[in-house]
């Protein structure tokens, strides 16, 4: 680590470089030994640095974050303080500390914290404080460590790894917070109680895996024994309505300015959503696919299925599959040989360089030993809920419990979420007769063979699915406060012109299968009256 000069230090450089200019075209030997002295002074505090640096270069100065281990759960819009403790293992006073974060794209620190200064063997905790920028698993990666010489002359940096996973939750919209407020007045005033009458009705509908929460009278004792696993039977209830949210989580979806806006709002617009139907009784199913299902949470009712929905959105933004990934294997597995390089000082290259090859083998044996260190710390129940192949490598794993973003794949405009919308109406109808409320989220982005839905519309139709699709307006998504040159705002609007006629000419096409389509933008969707 080689130590930089500071905005005074090099002040000081260039006073003495005029003193000693000046004094040797005047031949004034007395201006250059002034002239000679602030480097001497430069040269000190170089020196002094250097002896504090290598507790920096050996990792001697530990960070951690105080607290339990495992992954932090916030809310979205949450301003969460996160303790970090930094203490000094070195035999050397370190001078003035600014600690920069190295973070990923879900949160962003409000500011660096600072010492002043650290005695050898102390240990202080200093806050950091955290603001969301989008649903999903995000991490704290470290620190860049920027220490000070004593007269600020000088300084020197390294990075020090201080991992903190984070799962951030969506927010509570201003109606759940109403609805909260007026369940606790509600509570808090004394009322006699009434007997309910049980919602379950007397015809079978199906058999299905127990669920927890799922009353025990439900379950099939018959079919539980044959099957080996707890079973429960699933009546109709004429007083129940049922919901199915399919939620489109392809590349175009992720797009928006900030990137991700457009998700993100839909996430929270599905969760108030499934919140409202849950409180009124009502069963509700989530399906997440982009050219096919990717994950689904089946039928279910009450504030346990509520959880197991918010943790399968959660867990949506740190895919890893390779089919829904723009990087192959190769390339996965040199990303996290470059990070390790960096997180914890492991070399997996076979030669010195930036470019050099990478040991697969030997990177591989590391994870496979290291994987279940990362697992007994990291895993969670968003993190393995459903959304993540079995098959998935050591590395594209890792990646996750880390809280890794792996690049999306490149949109394919040639049809395919056709074939994923489909695969949602083919669920719908695998869900069985009787009322069912379809409501897809997608943004409509190249789908071009709309005729091909025409057979599994009027069969949904028949089967008694009302299916309704809330398209997020692209150009509404992408408004951004960063002013543009005319030149540029005018290129933008001919754009925002021809997505708009296209994404109108699909909703189109879409509603003349009787599928009616609400284009909403960012506004809408915070509101009420888009369903």
């Amino acid at each position: 680590m080689s130590p930089y000069l500071t905005p005074s230090g090099k002040w000081l450089f260039a006073s003495g470089a005029l003193f000693t200019i000046f004094g040797a075209l005047a031949r004034e030997p007395v201006l250059v030994l002034l002239g000679q002295v602030p480097w001497w002074v430069l040269l000190g505090a170089m020196m002094l640095i250097l002896t504090q640096s290598r507790a920096l270069q050996r990792r001697q100065v530990v960070l951690g974050v105080d607290g339990a281990p495992g992954p932090l759960r916030i809310r979205y819009g949450q301003r969460y303080r996160l303790p970090i403790s930094v203490s000094n293992a070195s035999t050397d006073r370190l001078g003035a500390l600014a600690l920069e974060p190295v973070t990923s794209g879900g949160i962003c620190v409000e500011s660096g914290p600072t010492l002043g200064g650290l005695a050898p063997g102390h240990k202080v905790s200093v806050p950091v404080v955290l603001e969301t920028r989008h649903v999903g698993r995000a991490s704290l990666q470290g620190f860049e460590v920027v220490l000070r010489g004593r007269l600020g002359l000088v300084e020197t940096r390294d990075y020090l790894p201080c991992v903190q996973v984070i799962e951030i939750f969506p927010k509570l919209t201003h109606g759940a917070q109403r609805r909260a407020r007026a369940r606790l007045a509600s509570a808090a005033r004394p009322r006699r109680a009434v007997a309910r009458a049980a919602a379950s009705g007397t015809d079978l509908r199906e058999l299905r895996d127990y669920q927890p929460g799922d009353p025990l009278r439900t379950v099939a004792w018959k079919a539980t024994v044959r099957q080996r696993r707890l079973i429960a039977r699933e009546f109709d209830d004429e007083r129940t309505h049922r919901r199915l949210f399919a939620l489109d989580i392809s590349t175009s979806m992720l797009s928006g300015t900030p990137p991700g806006r457009k998700f993100d709002e839909v996430i929270h617009h599905v969760v108030e959503q499934a919140r409202d139907a849950l409180e009124r009784g009502d069963e509700v199913a989530l399906l997440t696919f982009d050219h096919a299902i990717f994950g689904r949470v089946e039928t279910g009712s009450g504030a346990p299925h509520l959880q197991r929905m918010l943790r399968h959105l959660v867990g949506l933004r740190s895919i890893v599959d390779a089919r829904r990934t723009a990087w192959d294997e190769a390339a996965v597995e040199r990303f996290i040989a470059d990070y390790l390089l960096i997180q914890e000082r492991l070399d997996f290259r076979r030669q010195q360089g930036l470019e050099a090859a990478v040991d697969t083998r030997l990177l591989r044996r590391w994870l496979r030993a290291q994987l279940p260190w990362e697992l007994a710390r990291w895993a969670s129940d968003a993190e393995s809920h459903g959304v993540i192949d079995a098959q998935v490598s050591d590395a594209r794993r890792f990646a996750r419990l880390r809280g890794l973003e792996l690049p999306p794949p490149s949109e394919m405009r040639a049809g395919t979420k056709v074939a994923g919308l489909q695969a949602v109406f083919e669920e719908a109808l695998r869900m069985g007769r009787g009322p069912l409320q379809l409501v897809i989220y997608s943004d409509l982005c190249g789908l071009n063979e709309v005729d091909a839905l025409e057979r599994y519309v009027r069969l949904a139709r028949r089967r008694g699915v009302d299916a309704r699709v809330v398209a997020p307006f692209t150009p509404a998504f992408g408004v951004e406060d960063i002013p543009f040159e005319a030149h540029h705002e005018r290129i933008r609007e001919i754009f925002s012109i021809a997505e708009a006629d296209d994404r109108a000419g699909t909703a189109s096409r879409v509603e003349a299968l009787g599928v009616p389509v609400a284009l909403v933008g960012p506004d809408a969707l915070r509101g009420e009256g888009v369903l």
